[in-house]
């Protein structure tokens, strides 16, 4: 996850396209989608193993994987859709990700710290709100300068 958050931050976006389109035969469409998919099966078989962990009935699982998918699916529409919108939440969840990886490795066993659910939910909280008060900052200037240009 730490990879992830660093290979964001180090490179532009036009490297990441550039560099998916020349990996393979396939269109940049095409990657996507596969990758999409890709990440579909993994969040799936963790909310398997997830809802095994809680119940050994077959059936229960069974439908709390659809429920996951259904859900992951719908989710990442709205998703995608606000931050068409609001550009600066990419940057923002970069940012979770890097905190979750972080919690993560503090709670392994040799490590042993705990961060209560509480803490991370209000830093989950606080980190949206910041990032909204960016967005509408620019927003804002963005106006201000096109008024400006535009007299």
């Amino acid at each position: 996850m730490l990879y992830l958050v660093w290979s964001y931050f180090r490179k532009t976006k036009v490297v990441h396209t550039r560099k998916l389109k020349q990996k393979g035969k396939l269109s940049l469409f095409w990657s996507v989608v596969i990758q999409i998919e890709f990440m579909d099966i993994v969040f799936s078989i963790d909310s398997v193993l997830s809802s095994l962990a809680i119940s050994d009935n077959p059936v229960i699982v069974l439908i709390g994987g659809m429920i996951g998918i259904l859900a992951m699916r719908g989710v990442a529409e709205v998703i995608m859709k606000l931050m068409a919108k609001i550009p600066e939440l990419q940057p923002m969840a970069y940012i979770l990700i890097a905190l979750i990886a972080i919690k993560l490795m503090l709670s392994i066993p040799a490590i042993d710290i705990e961060i209560p659910a509480t803490w991370f939910g209000l830093v989950v909280v606080l980190a949206i709100v910041i990032t909204m008060i960016i967005h509408y900052i620019r927003r804002s200037q963005n106006k201000h300068e096109r008024n400006d240009n535009a007299g």
